[in-house]
């Protein structure tokens, strides 16, 4: 049987954060594919003011090496909100023969236990949670997991290195016109400044 994970996300821009939590994952999960699945309309945000799907789908495509990764439309296809159990069982119809891992930071483990039908998604894959090493450190998350999240499904736990910002972050920082070269790829600063997304000159 063949190995899929995934990283979910808004990705409103997409960092070289996410990047480090990726290749965290896949040092650990060795994976036969990873797809990076930017959603359409998150349920926790407000949709007219994300950047549109497509946009969105591409600047990923500039972030995530495509040797390694594949951005995927598997959380587009729907003008409804999207939530993590839909985007999961859709995986599960695409790659029916495959074990799904579900990638996410540690502070979407220690909500995870709130998520709409959380229970039902680990019924279709198993999780891998990383935590920032300035953060919260891994005996926590084990504990939480062990809790909360094993009882139902897999969870294994890791840690990447931490880079200090966020999507939320980076867009007022465009916006004023600050140098943020650091957090991002070039092609996808590139194409942000081109097309004068969130206020950036």
């Amino acid at each position: 049987m063949t190995v899929t994970a995934f990283l979910g996300g808004t990705f409103d821009p997409p960092h070289l954060g996410h990047l480090k939590l990726a290749d965290a994952a896949y040092g650990l999960l060795r994976p036969d594919r990873f797809l990076i699945c930017p959603d359409r309309v998150p349920p926790h945000k407000s949709a007219p003011k994300l950047s549109d799907a497509e946009t969105r789908f591409e600047l990923c495509r500039l972030t995530f090496p495509q040797d390694r990764y594949i951005v995927s439309d598997a959380d587009l296809g729907t003008k409804e909100k999207s939530y993590s159990i839909d985007l999961v069982k859709a995986l599960k119809e695409r790659y029916p023969d495959t074990e799904l891992w579900f990638v996410m930071g540690s502070d979407m483990l220690l909500s995870f236990d709130t998520w709409y039908r959380w229970q039902e998604i680990l019924r279709y894959c198993s999780i891998a949670a990383f935590s920032r090493e300035d953060s919260v450190d891994e005996e926590e998350l084990e504990r939480f997991a062990d809790e909360r999240i094993r009882p139902y499904g897999k969870v294994l736990v890791g840690t990447t290195e931490p880079l200090e910002i966020s999507s939320t972050e980076l867009r007022e920082r465009l916006g004023t016109g600050a140098d943020v070269s650091d957090y991002l790829s070039p092609d996808a600063l590139k194409l942000i400044r081109s097309l004068g997304l969130y206020g950036s000159k």
